[in-house]
Order: C-alpha cells, then sequence, then structure tokens
C-alpha cells in the first residue's frame, strides 16, 4: 500500500503544486497547497487509531479509493505537466 500510495499520490502531490501556477503566483500558491498537505496527513493521523479500532483492515480501502480517484483526476482535469512549457495556463489567471 505504501509503494502504491509513493508513486500515486504522493509524487503528484508537490509536482503539481510548483507547475500547474503562474510565476508570478507560483511561490504564495505552493505554499498554500503544501499547508493543505500537510494538514491533510495530520487529519489522517489523528483519525487513524479510531479507524483502525473500529472499522480494521478496511480502513485501508480508503487510501487504495482515495488513489484510485486522485489518478482519475489527474487523467482528466489537470494539464498536460510533461510538455516542455507550462506557461500558457497562466493565461487562466490573467
Amino acid at each position: 500500500m505504501n509503494t502504491s500510495f509513493g508513486f500515486s499520490i504522493d509524487v503528484n502531490q508537490f509536482i503539481i503544486a510548483g507547475e500547474i501556477f503562474p510565476s508570478h503566483l507560483r511561490s504564495q500558491a505552493c505554499s498554500l497547497s503544501i499547508s493543505a498537505i500537510f494538514l491533510a496527513d495530520v487529519l489522517w493521523l489523528e483519525f487513524a487509531p479510531k479507524a483502525s479500532e473500529t472499522i480494521g483492515w478496511k480502513y485501508y480501502l480508503v487510501f487504495a479509493v482515495l488513489g484510485i480517484a486522485h489518478t482519475i483526476h489527474l487523467y482528466f482535469y489537470l494539464p498536460d505537466v510533461r510538455a516542455p512549457f507550462t506557461e500558457p495556463s497562466s493565461l487562466l489567471y490573467i
């Protein structure tokens, strides 16, 4: 489970946060994005003991479903960041 999380959500959350924003907003947007990521991590850690106690191994299904949903979201809704330039996406913010 940890390996699939590392290849799907974990890497993409940092790369996408730095790539989709225009240059003049990039530092502020990355700061807010990374803060939101760490806040979500804290919430997962807070809920983990109670969820493991209540539903047991099924708690890992939550992460599997989120990984699948995240992959679908990346594929259909985010711009292609493999292209040499992502600056045309800055036209969205003008």
